[in-house]
C-alpha cells in the first residue's frame, strides 16, 4: 500500500513521485523551450533555476491551508548565504503566482524538495533545443491559450477569478517586503 495514500477527504489516491515533473502542466511547456539540467541542490549565484513551490493560504479565522507544489517559478539566484537562496522571480504561474521581479528567499534544502532544474552555465539555454522540441512547445502553447480562452468565455470563474487575482496582487504589492519572510505556522512543521 506504499503506492497509495488517504487524502483529506478519506479517498484513496495514488502516491505521486514528487521528483517527476512530467505531468506538471507548466513544466510540459517550459521544458520544451530551454535545455534544463537537473541540479538538485547544486546551485550557484546567477543561475537561472526552475522549481515548484508550496502555497500557504491564511484565512480570516486564523487557520491556514497548505497546497504542496502548486506554484511553478523560474528565478535568478541573486545570492546564496547561510543555506538560503535569495531569488528574483523571472516567471511564475500556477496557484497564486508571483509578480515578475518580485524577490523571495528559500532554504536550499526546501527548494530541492521537489527538484530543481537550471539553465546550462557554459552555453545558451536554447542552443541545443531541437526543432521537434520547439514544435512541441508551440503546440502546448496553443493548447494552453485555448484552455485559458475557454475558461474565460464559459463564465466558469474566468473573469471573477481574474478580478479576484488582481485584487490579491494589489494587496500583496502593498504588503510586500523586498524579500518575503519565511513561512511559519503552529499546525505544520517548520520548513528546514
Amino acid at each position: 500500500m506504499d503506492d497509495y495514500y488517504i487524502d483529506n477527504w478519506n479517498e484513496l489516491k495514488p502516491r505521486k513521485n514528487l521528483s517527476d515533473w512530467s505531468t506538471f502542466e507548466p513544466w510540459l511547456y517550459w521544458q520544451t523551450q530551454f535545455e534544463w539540467i537537473d541540479c538538485n541542490n547544486e546551485i550557484a549565484e546567477q543561475d537561472v533555476i526552475a522549481f515548484r513551490d508550496d502555497v500557504i493560504i491564511s484565512h480570516q479565522d486564523g487557520s491556514r491551508t497548505f497546497k504542496d507544489a502548486v506554484r511553478f517559478n523560474i528565478c535568478r539566484v541573486a545570492n546564496i548565504k547561510d543555506g538560503k537562496a535569495y531569488l528574483e522571480i523571472i516567471h511564475s504561474e500556477g496557484e497564486e503566482p508571483y509578480e515578475n521581479e518580485e524577490h523571495i528567499y528559500r532554504s536550499i534544502k526546501w527548494l530541492s524538495r521537489y527538484g530543481i532544474q537550471r539553465w546550462p552555465r557554459e552555453h545558451s539555454p536554447t542552443e541545443r533545443v531541437s526543432v521537434e522540441q520547439q514544435a512541441q512547445g508551440d503546440k502546448i502553447k496553443r493548447e494552453r491559450e485555448t484552455n485559458k480562452n475557454k475558461t474565460q468565455s464559459s463564465g466558469g470563474g474566468g473573469q471573477c477569478s481574474s478580478a479576484f487575482n488582481s485584487k490579491q496582487k494589489r494587496k500583496k504589492k502593498t504588503q510586500s517586503k523586498f524579500y518575503s519572510a519565511s513561512v511559519k505556522g503552529s499546525n505544520r512543521p517548520l520548513k528546514p
